[in-house]
């Protein structure tokens, strides 16, 4: 940001033309004086900060209001769908909110045991990594673990996976990667943001909705996956009603409520499982929230942590891989690193269970997602995801190599950071030659 002629003007680096490039001028601030919060008022609607932004040269330029204890991506998508820009400048418009605020991010909940799994830090911005500043990956380390190396467990349990223990018993030394056994969750979870997200939407809803605030904090121990009390759980289950643009703190929630077990055979017992995932498949639609689709690709992989929900999974596996397969197009990595997360679940199930015609449908599928995703996380559990299919299964093999995974996974073998996407690809290089 530059100061000039009185007003602090935004601007961006553009690596193609290797200038920079006038973003827009930063019209308000918190904390400037006692007199003046810096709140600046848009459409009826006091603000902390309104960016001016210019598109396109020749438009006219559009506003971008912003209060600091909003969700930047949920503010980006308001953002774009109210001007009807492409979706895949949301990255962008979020990343630039995150780098514009960060000096006068106020009112930020203390750090608790947990880490938010989006930001690593104590600010509830769905869609980023520990390590990360606004989903900008700052190293090759592992979202979980924040170690460099993938090493899968020790078990064949569906155990919660830490992405720092010994290799699987069954995987010969020289590959450490795949078949992978245990399943993958993402566990991690800053309860005190999650809780006041929760509380901030709940004021904003009709007062036939609302629910009492001693209610929402009685829903910790869903947090924490300890067990829960029926009514806990019926709550919860009440909450997922909630409008489209409100449900993501619900379903950040359900993701971590999901490794208790009775939460997981409520949900996914023989009367509710079919209700759980239509309802998950309908708020996760492509015209929903990026925060819906990406929760909702991240309950469906915490939903392998039991066998109640390994069965639903399973039976469900052609219309829940055929409905999640929509968010591929999407530009935002942490919905790669989901969905690739999911497939690789199915693919663990399937090194078990699976026939050919379901083994082909979840390789097929990685094939669709390999054509898009760029980040390295994501490319990374596709690998062990395809490396556990293919492994002793000529057919899944042949079948690899005519939806021209090969030659995907040649590409990745040629990358040089993270080390371990190039291991991992080298390995899966022999075994489909």
């Amino acid at each position: 940001m530059v100061l000039e002629e009185g007003k602090v003007v935004a601007h961006q680096w553009n690596s193609k033309e290797f200038r920079w490039v006038q973003v827009g001028e930063v019209v308000g601030a918190s904390g400037t004086t006692a007199a003046t919060s810096g709140k600046t008022l848009y459409e009826g609607k006091e603000y902390d900060y309104v960016f001016t932004v210019d598109i396109e040269e020749g438009k006219p330029p559009l506003k971008l209001p912003y209060n600091l204890l909003e969700d930047p991506w949920l503010a980006a998508q308001n953002f774009l769908h109210r001007h009807e820009l492409n979706q895949t400048f949301l990255d962008q418009v979020a990343n630039f909110i995150v780098e514009n605020t960060k000096s006068a991010q106020i009112c930020q909940v203390p750090q608790s045991g947990f880490q938010d799994p989006f930001t690593g830090g104590t600010r509830y911005v769905p869609g980023s990594q520990p390590g990360t500043a606004g989903g900008v990956s700052r190293g090759g380390a592992d979202p979980f673990t924040g170690q460099g190396r993938y090493v899968p467990p020790t078990t064949r349990t569906q155990q919660s996976t830490n992405l720092g223990g010994g290799p699987d018993k069954e995987s010969s030394k020289a590959n450490q990667y795949f078949p992978k056994f245990s399943y993958l969750s993402f566990d991690q979870a800053n309860v005190e943001a999650i809780l006041g997200k929760l509380k901030a939407f709940n004021k904003t809803l009709d007062g036939s909705v609302q629910e009492e605030e001693s209610a929402l904090n009685d829903l910790q121990p869903l947090i924490l996956g300890e067990s829960p009390s029926t009514k806990q759980i019926q709550l919860l289950q009440k909450l997922l009603q909630w409008p489209i643009d409100k449900v993501f703190p619900v379903l950040d929630i359900l993701r971590l409520a999901m490794r208790s077990k009775a939460v997981n055979e409520y949900f996914c017992c023989e009367n509710n499982g079919k209700d759980f995932l239509i309802h998950l498949m309908n708020i996760s639609r492509p015209d929903s929230p990026v925060a819906n689709q990406m929760l909702s690709l991240r309950v469906l992989a915490n939903t392998f942590k039991s066998s109640a929900g390994e069965k639903l999974m399973a039976a469900a596996q052609i219309e829940i891989i055929a409905s999640s397969l929509v968010c591929k197009d999407s530009a935002t990595k942490n919905i790669h690193i989901s969905l690739s997360t999911l497939l690789l679940n199915y693919a663990i199930y399937l090194y078990h269970h699976g026939n050919m015609e379901y083994k082909s449908q979840c390789l097929s599928a990685a094939a669709e997602v390999s054509k898009v995703v760029t980040d390295p996380e994501a490319n990374f559990r596709l690998l062990i995801c395809i490396g556990t299919l293919v492994w002793g299964d000529n057919g899944c093999k042949t079948l690899a190599k005519s939806l021209g995974i090969l030659q995907y996974v040649k590409n990745q073998a040629s990358v040089s950071d993270p080390p371990k996407v190039t291991e991992c690809a080298q390995l899966l290089a022999k075994v489909l030659y």
